[in-house]
């Protein structure tokens, strides 16, 4: 009887989990995100080309001297992934601020990033920070095998809810006014639908990287054709999952409060 109802129990289980991930991913699909998608990313193409393209001629620059120096390559390298985290931030910023648009929101860019980047540059330094502490954690302790795994599940939850941490900074009104920890509201949010958060993250996440693997044997310089081309796809996508998971976030936002 019990082995009975443990089966029962796990099939119920797998029956859940899927359509719990069915249901995930038919969100991605949502014809309202389509409809909303093209609003949105005509409003943020001319800030992300342009700050792009920047960018895209300054690490060019970046990577030259450090090809050149082979001395210091490693603190150029250092320096690479500080300003590509940083430059992440700004194309966070940008996205954010079209979805502030496309709900009739009258703040000017400049504006809108100087409210915004402080706090969003804090409170992602305390998510890596809180994640690399469960890891650190996990790692000195795997020895002892279930701390060492405990730990590092630790961070590894954390990760998966910590994502959402510039949706909280830039759309919550709480926390706006100091009566929220986002790090908390982060977890409360998503703790419970790890499995298709972290699903929905996999597949966006892995088409994202494929992309920037393609891309990196053009730049602006030598293909600048085919460079556009690819960055007007990336942006698109990219625009696209921003869009979507802002939607996840306020569903599971209305679900939890």
């Amino acid at each position: 009887m019990i082995l009975n109802y443990l089966l029962k129990s796990q099939e119920l289980r797998n029956i859940y989990v899927l359509n719990e991930s069915y249901n995930g991913f038919k969100m991605l699909l949502d014809k309202t995100c389509f409809a909303e998608f093209k609003n949105f990313f005509f409003k943020i193409l001319g800030p992300l080309l342009f700050t792009t393209s920047i960018l895209s001629i300054f690490f060019q620059h970046f990577y030259n001297l450090a090809a050149a120096s082979e001395t210091t390559s490693l603190m150029y390298q250092a320096m690479a992934a500080i300003l590509s985290w940083f430059s992440g931030i700004i194309g966070t910023l940008i996205m954010g601020y079209g979805v502030a648009k496309i709900s009739d929101s009258k703040e000017s860019i400049t504006s809108f990033f100087y409210y915004y980047f402080r706090d969003l540059l804090i409170e992602t330094l305390r998510a890596m920070g809180r994640v690399s502490l469960w890891f650190l954690l996990g790692i000195l302790t795997l020895p002892t095998i279930y701390w060492g795994f405990k730990f590092l599940y630790r961070g590894f939850r954390t990760a998966i809810c910590y994502y959402f941490i510039s949706y909280v900074v830039l759309f919550d009104d709480d926390y706006k006014q100091g009566k929220k920890d986002a790090l908390m509201e982060c977890e409360k949010l998503f703790k419970d639908k790890l499995l298709l958060t972290f699903g929905l993250l996999l597949l966006t996440q892995s088409i994202i990287f494929v992309l920037e693997l393609i891309g990196v044997s053009h730049n602006i310089y030598t293909s600048p054709f085919v460079w556009i081309v690819l960055f007007l796809i990336t942006m698109a996508i990219e625009s696209f999952i921003f869009l979507f998971f802002y939607k996840y976030y306020q569903e599971r936002k209305k679900i939890c409060h």
